[in-house]
């Protein structure tokens, strides 16, 4: 470069140009510097790949231990991605599980509708190798998004095949699936019947650790204090049987053999794991049966009544950033027998909708796992439907819906279960993400940060995508931190499904006076979606527009779909000249 700097600036003095020589100076010049720029390339590249293997490495040794609050689905889906990065791997769980398909008791909504979307489908298969062909092999229905039989408005939706498929099943029967699939690593292990506390902060106000009561030592204290009654009963039923003769005789064989066959009884419970497995150094039992465990890293999923919330505003000093709006929606199902009637028609779903129509009222019928068959009644707005069979039969024939399918499979088929009632009032988005001062090694995931309408589908794909999205970023040492993966979560995964959400629900002017008393008035931006959405949920007999809403509601379409010039003329021009 020097040689070419001196020779235009000689040709220059003397007035001439040698062109030959000024090319191959130039030339050469230009090769010099990309020799230069590839030596420093390579010596800068060596250096920032040995930092990163350090870093690699001091992130390894850091993660010993890993806890899960919550043994949901959430929490299952979590705690086998912890187990892939974690030496040690704690569920605590609040209820006792079960080795069977039963709904858990502290989760109401486990006996309603639910539905795994593609994208749930896709991430729980990166999950859990395998997890989908059991499912199928094990009863699952297997359908694609665009074959059930829907009435909207009183008007039936185009069927036709979107490519697109989703997978039916009862929520019991995907937490035990799960469960089975979590429990066989060999890292995890399973505290049930206990309940988390507190979280344990240090100086710097980053969660290290979580406080626990177990009710175990409650019902041995329990189990103790029967055993001196049953001893004391004892006593005193010879002294009867000393006075009374034969009938204390009689009273005491009865409790004998009540008692050997309890114990006879087959228990099909879950069985624990042995905290001692963990670390002397991470573990501590006090006295009074409070538990402390010590871990890299805390994650959150015990759903919509998780305390990490309070525990947080209490310890920060800070209000945790949320926004939420009144739903309003109440559901009642049981599931049948499932008839050939019903399975003749080849859909695993069957459904009037109350959501997205001006019908108060609606009813389904899910084909999920086995011979079964989930039927849901729904009402918003108060209008909620019964829990007892005779009133539940007059409430589904009330809707006056042109799938009289339901109707004649609810007289006609054999209940299984009792009715379970379920209502949901809020949707409710927790903004964690805002918080500045967000403790370091803790994350909130599922139902902790947001609340969706379960008439979507969304909850469980929204976990799936969290779970896997982790797992990645654990794989690819790509982790920032937890405020970088909350901030990830809210902009990727749950925005788009919130705003879709809560544009939908507020189509009913009186869900906007319920939202306008709290929050005030809606925004121009707001306003012009709900106007927008209202115009093309009337033209959802237009195949193509209808095509557009289910790749919405999956997360694979944006409202901007709507907005191209040939789908806006057709949804006004179907709006105007409905008639």
């Amino acid at each position: 470069l020097f040689c070419f700097v001196e020779e235009i600036s000689h040709s220059f003095r003397v007035r001439t140009i040698n062109m030959s020589s000024s090319l191959v100076g130039f030339i050469f010049s230009v090769f010099g510097l990309l020799v230069v720029y590839l030596c420093y390339f390579i010596v800068h590249s060596a250096k920032e790949k040995r930092v990163r293997l350090e870093n690699i490495k001091k992130a390894k040794q850091s993660r010993k231990i890993g806890v899960v609050l919550g043994g949901g689905f959430a929490g299952l889906a979590f705690a086998k991605v912890l187990s892939r990065h974690y030496e040690k791997v704690v569920i605590i769980e609040r209820d006792t599980l079960l080795d069977s398909p039963d709904p858990r008791p502290s989760v109401p909504h486990t006996s309603q509708p639910h539905t795994l979307q593609i994208r749930a489908v896709v991430c729980l298969e990166k999950i859990y190798p395998g997890m989908v062909r059991d499912l199928l092999s094990r009863g699952a229905r297997k359908s694609d998004i665009g074959e059930p039989f829907l009435i909207l408005n009183k008007i039936p939706v185009p069927r036709s095949k979107i490519g697109t498929s989703t997978i039916s099943a009862s929520r019991g029967f995907l937490e035990h699936r799960m469960r089975m699939f979590t429990l066989r690593e060999k890292n995890i292990i399973l505290k049930q019947r206990c309940t988390a506390t507190g979280l344990i902060f240090d100086d710097d106000n980053n969660v290290i650790g979580v406080r626990l009561v177990c009710r175990d030592a409650d019902n041995s204290k329990s189990n103790k204090s029967n055993s001196e009654s049953d001893i004391s009963g004892k006593s005193n039923g010879s002294n009867d049987n000393d006075k009374n003769g034969v009938e204390g005789a009689e009273k005491n064989s009865d409790n004998k053999e009540s008692q050997t066959t309890q114990q006879s009884q087959p228990s099909n419970e879950i069985h624990d794991g042995d905290l001692n497995q963990i670390d002397a150094n991470n573990i501590v039992f006090s006295e009074n049966g409070e538990i402390k465990i010590f871990a890299d890293i805390v994650v959150d999923a015990m759903g919509t009544k998780s305390p990490v919330e309070k525990w947080l505003k209490d310890k920060l000093n800070t209000e945790i950033p949320r926004e939420e709006y009144d739903v309003e929606i109440g559901y009642s199902s049981c599931f049948f027998r499932l008839t050939e009637e019903i399975s003749r028609l080849g859909s695993a779903l069957f459904a009037t909708s109350p959501i997205m129509s001006k019908k108060s009222r609606g009813n389904s019928v899910q084909l999920v796992e086995g011979d079964k068959a989930l039927v849901g009644l729904g009402g918003v707005l108060g209008d909620y439907p019964p829990s007892d069979f005779e009133s539940f039969k007059k409430w589904s024939k009330d809707i006056d819906s042109e799938l009289t399918c339901i109707d004649d499979f609810i007289e006609t088929a054999e209940p299984l279960t009792k009715i379970l009632s379920y209502k949901y009032k809020t949707s409710v988005w927790k903004h964690f993400e805002r918080l500045p001062n967000f403790p370091q090694n803790l994350l909130c995931v599922g139902d902790s940060v947001v609340t969706l309408n379960p008439f979507f589908a969304q909850g469980m794909m929204v976990v799936a995508q969290e779970g896997y999205s982790l797992d990645l970023m654990l794989s690819n040492n790509t982790y920032q931190g937890n405020l970088h993966y909350q901030k990830m979560i809210a902009d990727k995964f749950i925005k788009h499904c919130w705003d879709n959400s809560i544009c939908t629900d507020l189509t009913r002017p009186e869900l906007v006076k319920l939202y306008e008393a709290k929050h005030g008035k809606l925004s121009l931006k707001m306003r012009f979606r709900i106007w927008y959405m209202l115009m093309f949920m009337n033209t959802f007999q237009d195949p193509e527009i209808y095509r557009l809403v289910l790749l919405l509601s999956i997360g694979k379409a944006s409202m901007y779909s709507f907005l191209r010039p040939r789908i806006a003329w057709k949804i006004f021009k179907l709006t105007l000249f409905k008639n």
